[in-house]
């Protein structure tokens, strides 16, 4: 019985370090500048730290996506990524509204805004 645990316990540990590939890739950019600028201008517009992780998770998850820089993301790409969001993602419409609140704020005051 002692031997059957330790080769389940093998078999997880090998089962766990495999990749996930239905997981993003995590792009290390958004931790620095566009991360950075969101959390500093959330920050000024005296939004709470709640928030300011859901709007800045909001913004990380659309680069994400797209794995580009997110001035280069159109308007077009913007409509596609939240009917997919909603589509097939099946994201429910408080969490599309959170995030398309995150995503508007950071157009507005750090993209145009700049």
């Amino acid at each position: 019985m002692y031997v059957n645990e330790i080769k389940n316990q093998q078999s997880r540990v090998i089962n766990d370090s495999k990749p996930d590939l239905k997981r993003p890739t995590q792009n290390k950019c958004i931790k620095t500048e566009w991360y950075t600028k969101t959390v500093r201008m959330l920050q000024v517009a005296g939004k709470i730290d709640s928030t300011q992780k859901m709007y800045a998770r909001s913004v990380r998850q659309l680069i994400e996506f797209y794995n580009k820089e997110p001035t280069q993301i159109t308007e077009r790409q913007l409509e596609d990524y939240f009917l997919h969001r909603r589509n097939e993602d099946k994201w429910t419409p408080s969490t599309l509204k959170i995030s398309y609140c995150g995503i508007k704020f950071f157009i507005g005051r750090i993209l145009v805004g700049r």
